[in-house]
């Protein structure tokens, strides 16, 4: 697992996966993406990575531009990605949820 809780403004930071098992959390503790100043890349392996980005604590409005191959939003650098099993980008923010905006609760599927 790699974690990368910030990033320096105009220094990328790149991560190169070595296999299908890696995973990268991005802001996972202060679960805010305006901590990544600097673009963050990352390259997965076979198709089999998981790249997770934690927003949950920045309470502004925002809007994101999600696409194949990036995130983007106001406040903060690039978050640009290839060859990954699947990206997560967790976005309530925890202090604010409400019942009628908080994730359904966990059910056993089997």
């Amino acid at each position: 697992m790699f974690d990368v809780e910030n990033s320096v403004a105009n220094i990328p930071v790149t991560v190169n996966m070595a296999n299908g098992n890696d995973t990268v959390e991005a802001t996972a503790a202060s679960q805010n993406l305006n901590a990544l100043q600097g673009d963050l890349t990352v390259h997965g392996a076979d198709g089999a990575g998981v790249l997770t980005c934690h927003d949950q604590n920045d309470t502004a409005a925002e809007s994101y531009v999600v696409t194949a191959t990036s995130i983007r939003r106001a406040n903060m650098a690039a978050i640009n990605y290839d060859a990954l099993a699947s990206v997560i980008l967790l976005r309530v923010p925890a202090t604010t949820a409400s019942p009628s905006r908080a994730p359904p609760a966990a059910r056993r599927l089997r």
